[in-house]
């Protein structure tokens, strides 16, 4: 049931969850809200295909369609473990208020910030909410455009202004709202790249 599945999970930690829409008459979406505010990520297993597209909006890694073709449940996991976003459309990400789940529009988030074995999201208005998510967790179920620029951030590329260079060869990136990040050396030029091609195809 539903209800058990969610006991379950907050008292057994795990990576990874293959979950089916129909829990014996409940609705899995339920605990796929849940699930965005935890620090696993979902595959959906259902028949239930006309709802593949809000599975993804919500920040499913993927959805397998019943019944289940051994080969096409392969491609699922090897997304799990191949880190691969080429297909992600995550719309939502779920956060704990209180007693129950907020749904936050991705786009209103400026920055993810790693804190501990939290996440601070910064949104556009200053506001700040943490998340319950490694970074390479989180990283995996954010559209292609979110780029890791350094250990501690995530940065979706349209809200990167412009880069600049600081002595002693510190890279930095200013935000649409002026605030400055760091950039680690090592991912500089990816970084720099993404973003002049984006702009490039604008």
């Amino acid at each position: 049931t539903l209800t058990s599945a969610m006991l379950h999970l907050e008292d057994e930690p795990v990576d990874l969850v293959l979950l089916d829409l129909n829990l014996k008459g409940e609705d899995g979406f339920d605990l796929i809200r849940d699930a965005m505010a935890s620090s696993f990520l979902t595959i959906v297993v259902s028949a239930n295909i006309d709802r593949a597209l809000e599975a993804f909006e919500l920040g499913v890694l993927d959805f397998v369609p019943k019944p289940v073709l051994k080969e096409r449940l392969r491609t699922a996991l090897e997304r799990y473990y191949k880190n691969d976003r080429s297909s992600v459309i995550t719309k939502y990400l779920s956060i704990k208020k209180d007693d129950h789940l907020q749904l936050c529009p991705i786009d209103n988030v400026l920055y993810f910030e790693s804190d501990n074995n939290y996440i601070t999201m910064h949104f556009q208005d200053q506001s700040v909410e943490k998340y319950r998510k490694t970074m390479e967790s989180l990283l995996s179920i954010l559209p292609s455009n979110y780029l890791r620029i350094h250990k501690s951030y995530i940065v979706g590329v349209h809200n990167i202004d412009h880069f600049r260079i600081r002595r002693g060869g510190k890279y930095e990136v200013v935000l649409v709202n002026q605030e400055i990040l760091p950039v680690s050396r090592k991912l500089y030029r990816h970084v720099r790249d993404i973003f002049f091609q984006l702009k490039k195809d604008k």
